[in-house]
């Protein structure tokens, strides 16, 4: 941004050139307040503040209309006995379908691999060991039983 410099002698504005121009009308007091009226505000959307919430109609029309009361009196004999309720009906069922399975030729299982193996004969071993000790518990336990029958 560069700044010009003018020579003090041409015409150079003084303080005193506000007085000179008239570039502004004046403005008279009374002319003042209906130029700065602010804008309208722009229309605001929804219900106003305050205000209350208005009745459905549903509602209004769920009501039966009033039914005018029958002259005469239903007789006694279906007075003394209720109608019947009717159950609320269950959704329909949908039909069962049987399907036959299909015959299929097993093939024989593939020998497990050596890994598979060597996992399955130590749960062998392990359940072994397992079943021995249980016998050796219930025998010694039996033998107590018979010597200090209490």
């Amino acid at each position: 941004m560069a700044i010009e410099l003018q020579p003090v002698g041409e015409d150079a504005p003084t303080a005193e050139a506000p007085e000179e121009t008239p570039e502004a009308p004046e403005e008279t007091p009374e002319e003042a307040p209906e130029a700065e009226a602010p804008e309208p505000a722009p229309k605001r959307r929804g219900r106003p503040p305050g205000s209350k919430n208005k009745p459905k109609a549903s509602a209004a029309q769920a009501q039966p209309p009033a039914v005018p009361v029958p002259a005469e009196p239903p007789s006694t004999a279906e007075a003394s006995e209720p109608a019947p309720k009717r159950k609320a009906k269950a959704a329909p069922r949908r039909p069962r379908v049987h399907v036959e399975p299909e015959t299929e030729v097993y093939e024989p299982t593939p020998p497990p691999t050596p890994r598979t193996a060597k996992r399955m004969a130590w749960q062998e071993y392990s359940q072994r060991r397992a079943d021995e000790h249980r016998a050796r518990v219930d025998a010694w336990s039996a033998r107590l039983d018979r010597l200090l029958a209490y």
